[in-house]
């Protein structure tokens, strides 16, 4: 076993540069041991972080889009992996994939984000189920003119009534008025 070979004392000197931020590699190469058996010695604890602890490039770019608007359409971005960066660091980020188009967003622009969603989406007409899903997805409610808008289907148009006192109808639309009259 790899402990029988290496004493107590580089054990927990192995130990101890880790715990001080040392990558395993760097620890293995200054003592002369196999990367191997310092990765088995040190498997339970984290090793250091390579690269920049931070927000940088596009992932900044996405999270100022985002801190601007409240809400980001990313259909030409890949936004899988800057969403885990941003979600560690801002847990109210939201990410909601439908339609082939990705959008991240604030909690508490929900509502916005979803209105510019549905805007964005190419369909023509979507019928009030779809609508329901996305709303339901993003847990926000639409006006019902909200919802005719974005379904597609215009709101029918009623023609004004109106009775005389002394009986038949009045109309303020000239072709109605020949076929009011006759009657």
């Amino acid at each position: 076993m790899v402990s029988k070979k290496i004493s107590d004392e580089i054990h927990q000197k192995i130990r101890e540069e880790i715990k001080n931020g040392k990558s395993k590699y760097r620890v293995a190469n200054e003592l002369g041991i196999n990367h191997n058996t310092v990765y088995k010695i040190t498997q339970d604890l984290p090793g250091s972080q390579y690269g920049w602890p931070g927000i940088r490039g596009k992932t900044l770019i996405l999270l100022q889009e985002i801190l601007k608007h409240g809400y980001i359409l990313s259909s030409k971005i890949q936004a899988g992996q800057k969403y885990h960066i941003l979600k560690k660091y801002f847990s109210n980020i939201q990410r909601i994939n439908m339609y082939n188009k990705t959008i991240l967003f604030l909690d508490d622009k929900a509502a916005t984000a979803a209105r510019a969603f549905l805007t964005d989406i190419d369909k023509k007409i979507m019928s009030y189920q779809e609508l329901k899903q996305v709303t339901k997805t993003f847990g926000i409610e639409l006006s019902p003119d909200e919802k005719h808008k974005f379904a597609g289907k215009p709101k029918k148009r009623m023609l004004p009534v109106i009775r005389r006192k002394d009986g038949g109808f009045l109309s303020s639309y000239h072709q109605n008025q020949k076929n009011l009259d006759e009657f």
